[in-house]
């Protein structure tokens, strides 16, 4: 289990990975953790990343389904840990902790 702690100017992001399921949480909305498909998603980030899906009703359906089918290729929950923290500094989120199984949280500078 990796739990993940992203900053965003006064929004705090919470990522926990374990295995191949994800909750995400944010303390603006003080949302308790949900899975990819509680998230409000941008439609034009979707829609870079997946061009193909422009002008479908069932986008956020077909963007879950890839998500989650990107997430099960990869192996080790350290794998998917590289590619979220990939994915949301694209977005301006700064990871600033990462706690591992339980030990302390390790600090990122």
């Amino acid at each position: 289990m990796i739990d993940l702690i992203f900053f965003r100017g006064p929004e705090i992001a919470f990522v926990s990975i374990n295995g191949h399921s994800i909750g995400f949480a944010n303390s603006l909305s003080g949302d308790k953790f949900s899975s990819f498909k509680g998230l409000k998603l941008n439609k034009e980030g979707c829609l870079r990343e997946f061009p193909d899906l422009k002008g479908r009703e069932d986008w956020k359906e077909e963007v879950n389904k890839r998500f989650n089918k990107k997430i099960k290729k990869m192996e080790t929950e350290e794998e998917i840990c590289q590619y979220i923290t990939v994915e949301l500094s694209k977005q301006g989120y700064r990871l600033k902790k990462k706690q591992r199984a339980g030990f302390r949280p390790e600090v990122i500078r």
